[in-house]
């Protein structure tokens, strides 16, 4: 039995998030593709440069509209194989 193998990459990605305080969530989003499928993991990265630990795992991170929102989030695709490749996505929350 052959098994396939490809290191994750990813074939969307939000774009950095400028937004006004106070209007709907805000919806990041990251997919990837590989074999076997690459999980997607969420962090928050930190004023250190470090990551906070894993905020969701899935495809989607839902934040709420406010300015407690504002920073640089990161999401890492991991299916096992080779190096997990990660993506940053600004978000500012503009105060009203």
């Amino acid at each position: 039995m052959i098994f396939n193998s490809d290191p994750p990459e990813f074939n969307s990605v939000s774009d950095d998030q400028d937004v006004v305080e106070g209007g709907p969530s805000i919806r990041l989003e990251c997919t990837a593709i590989g074999e076997p499928l690459p999980n997607i993991t969420w962090t928050r990265v930190l004023d250190s440069s470090s990551d906070s630990d894993v905020l969701i795992t899935g495809d989607e991170l839902v934040l709420d509209n406010n300015r407690n929102s504002t920073g640089t989030y990161r999401c890492t695709a991991y299916n096992g194989i080779g190096t997990a490749p990660n993506r940053t996505i600004a978000v500012d929350v503009i105060c009203k």
